[in-house]
């Protein structure tokens, strides 16, 4: 008698973010690697006006539990048998009394907030499965509220880390439009905030004998505009030079919001903030000297579906 083989198990990890609300509905392969099933991504924006109210604004809420119900109701339609949220930069800072996270606990009770070095973690766990870069690194990972900046170096065969140091800037592609939308020069004064905080908080930070990792919405947008400029499509893990993302942020800060609109499909629903993020990124690898960067769409959900599974 043959045995009977079981269904691999498949969990959903979502990633509630400043901008967007990712899904990703995820199975051990056979060789222990993540497979990805579903992937989906909506912008609910939670962390519009933040900057300026210094807290949720109800109508991002009400937005943003719509999103959640419905990738909750996707992640059980693809059978995922376990699912998780874990907020990020606005849930942190615009829901000190916890009030809205209990709504959210609501529809996926292990739902949670999570603080910049949680963050860091789990996107470089994501990236550096997603990539397969291995070695000392630099990881970035730029967001709608916030940018996390890890440094580490990884060992063994599974993807695994060490996080020497993890540093979370306040800089993200919503934060800068909105503190900046009204400036005389919106987008100078956003690589200005970029290059001080870099300065401040990653004084000493070089690239040197590092790979660099860019990953998740902000990097993924810059690395398909390139290869789309080159006639080839979107893929993982694929290295930019440096000037190439300086061209991309030439080419968005040129355009206005209708035109970016028109350039990618991924950039239909972030137009209005894309330049702000690519900006960031630019920055950073002007900060670390850096010639080359690594991209990836994987991030945080990667990482937390990574967790989900445990050790293969």
């Amino acid at each position: 008698m043959s045995e009977v083989q079981s269904a691999p198990r498949r969990v959903g990890a979502i990633d509630l973010g400043t901008n967007t609300a990712m899904l990703l509905v995820a199975e051990r392969g056979p060789a222990g690697e993540l497979v990805p099933v579903h992937e989906e991504e909506l912008y609910p924006r939670l962390g519009e006006g933040l900057e300026a109210l210094g807290t949720l604004a109800p109508e991002a809420r009400t937005r943003t539990l719509d999103a959640v119900r419905r990738l909750a109701e996707r992640a059980e339609e693809y059978g995922a048998h376990t699912l998780s949220l874990v907020g990020t930069s606005a849930l942190r800072e615009g829901d000190p009394t916890g009030a809205f996270l209990a709504e959210l606990r609501r529809v996926v009770p292990a739902a949670r907030a999570i603080d910049g070095e949680e963050e860091a973690r789990l996107a470089t766990a994501g990236a550096l499965a997603a990539t397969g870069v291995a070695g000392p690194f630099v990881c970035i990972d730029v967001g709608g509220g916030s940018t996390e900046v890890v440094v580490g170096d990884t060992y063994g065969t599974a993807g695994a880390f060490t996080m020497t140091t993890a540093t979370s800037l306040r800089l993200g592609s919503v934060r800068l439009h909105g503190r900046h939308r009204d400036s005389e020069e919106p987008y100078l004064d956003a690589y200005g905030d970029a290059r001080t905080l870099a300065f401040h908080e990653l004084s000493a930070l070089r690239a040197e004998g590092r790979s660099v990792v860019a990953v998740a919405g902000t990097a993924a947008t810059v690395g398909a505009l390139v290869l789309q400029a080159h006639g080839q499509p979107w893929s993982e893990g694929t290295w930019l030079h440096t000037r190439a993302v300086d061209d991309v942020v030439e080419l968005l800060v040129s355009l206005d919001e209708d035109e970016r609109t028109a350039l990618h499909p991924w950039l239909a629903a972030r137009a209005d903030v894309a330049p702000y993020g690519a900006i960031v990124l630019q920055a950073l690898l002007h900060h670390l000297d850096a010639e080359e960067v690594c991209v990836s769409s994987a991030g945080v959900r990667w990482g937390l579906a990574l967790e989900l599974l445990g050790t293969p």
